[in-house]
């Protein structure tokens, strides 16, 4: 047989394929129903136990907006020292910006970008992140 009639022979039809994924995707789920589906709900709590209290949360607790905003004030505080001897630093100017983005404070984050955006108002970067905090 030539390579190409070779090659024609053993692919498969598009029903064969149909139904070889069928019977893979019905494998599938009975093997997953018998590892899974199958298992015992779990124990079962009586007594005291039933009473006692649920172990605390392990997400993550975000602080309140004050807590926040104290946060990016203090972070900020070295850069706003910074900016007063060079006030149209547009990298400090930026970073101060992105702090107080980062801490949710979106007015002083807005007025720190519409400050950048005076010095280069083709920034497609801050303008991004201002508009970000717009919405």
């Amino acid at each position: 047989m030539s390579e190409t009639q070779q090659a024609t022979s053993t692919a498969w039809t598009s029903t064969q394929a149909y139904i070889f994924a069928v019977i893979c995707l019905l494998a599938g789920i009975a093997v997953g129903w018998l590892l899974r589906g199958s298992g015992s709900p779990g124990p079962t709590v009586t007594g005291d136990a039933a009473s006692a209290p649920a172990p605390p949360a392990t997400a993550p607790q975000v602080p309140p907006a004050v807590r926040l905003k104290e946060m990016a004030d203090t972070q900020a505080a070295p850069l706003i020292e910074l900016l007063k001897s060079d006030p149209n630093n547009v990298k400090l100017l930026v970073n101060i910006g992105n702090i107080y983005y980062d801490a949710q404070q979106y007015p002083a984050a807005i007025e720190y970008y519409r400050q950048v955006l005076k010095l280069q108002p083709a920034n497609t970067d801050v303008r991004s992140d201002m508009a970000t905090a717009y919405w």
